[in-house]
């Protein structure tokens, strides 16, 4: 059921007389957007959805106030709150390669080596046809120590966040941003026209990767993700699996803990 409006009302306190003054009846009616871009997987092959931009994703969680406080404002929105980040499973339906005597011994969480999961540079593709607007691709890949959020603070470089990355314009409002690429993977650059299904990059561990090596996928409308704002966003010829049962869809939204693949 989509919502109609919503209506706000709010209550203060006077702290000495303790009496409540209540204003409100402020109604905001919600703005649908209507994607034009035809999204494609940017991977190929079974992927798991480890963070959509569902109500268990940490995507929608990102902690906004803190971040902006020690950024001066850099940060408008949240602008991973529709991001979804892709993950590979291998033949043997795990995320990582694992010999059999660490099978007993060893989750996903739990690594010595993130170049064991079977994203680690793997090729990342085009979702759809657009012009290449930005480009980073010489950062490291964080393999021995964890993206240091209070370094890009004091350095100014905030951006960093992403790692290296691509920013493709669709349309006028539309950009995809594919981040934490493996460096000087990246085989498009800036002002090059890129197709669908075209090969731009691999998959590396740049950024703030967290635990696990991943894409991480977001639209939105503009190329700098510090001050546009986040778009939610369908994928077209898709194939959700649950179980023994497979699933197609011409366009569907990716949830946390989704099993997919190409069409």
């Amino acid at each position: 059921m989509k919502i109609d409006h919503l209506r706000y009302m709010f209550t203060f306190t006077d702290k000495v007389t303790k009496e409540e003054f209540y204003y409100g009846n402020i109604p905001v009616k919600p703005t649908f957007f209507h994607q034009k871009a035809k999204l494609h997987l940017p991977l190929q092959g079974l992927l798991i959805i480890i963070d959509g931009h569902d109500f268990y994703s940490h995507h929608r969680r990102f902690g906004m106030t803190i971040v902006r406080n020690v950024t001066a404002g850099k940060f408008a929105s949240n602008f991973s709150r529709f991001a979804v980040d892709f993950t590979l499973v291998g033949p043997d339906g795990n995320l990582q390669e694992l010999k059999t005597d660490e099978l007993k011994n060893n989750y996903d969480f739990h690594f010595s080596d993130v170049k064991k999961f079977y994203t680690h540079g793997i090729d990342v593709f085009a979702p759809a046809d657009g012009d290449v607007v930005d480009v980073v691709h010489h950062l490291e890949d964080l393999y021995s120590e964890p993206f240091s959020m209070d370094k890009a603070i004091q350095e100014n470089s905030i951006k960093d966040i992403a790692g290296n990355y691509i920013i493709i314009q669709h349309n006028n409002q539309e950009f995809s941003h594919l981040f934490h690429l493996l460096k000087n993977s990246i085989a498009v650059k800036v002002g090059q026209k890129v197709k669908q299904g075209e090969k731009i990059a691999q998959i590396g561990f740049s950024g703030a990767a967290t635990t696990y090596s991943h894409l991480h996928y977001q639209l939105m409308d503009g190329r700098n993700f510090l001050e546009d704002n986040p778009l939610p966003c369908e994928f077209s010829d898709v194939v959700i699996i649950q179980g023994s049962t497979e699933r197609r869809y011409k366009e569907t939204i990716l949830d946390t803990g989704d099993f997919v693949r190409t069409n």
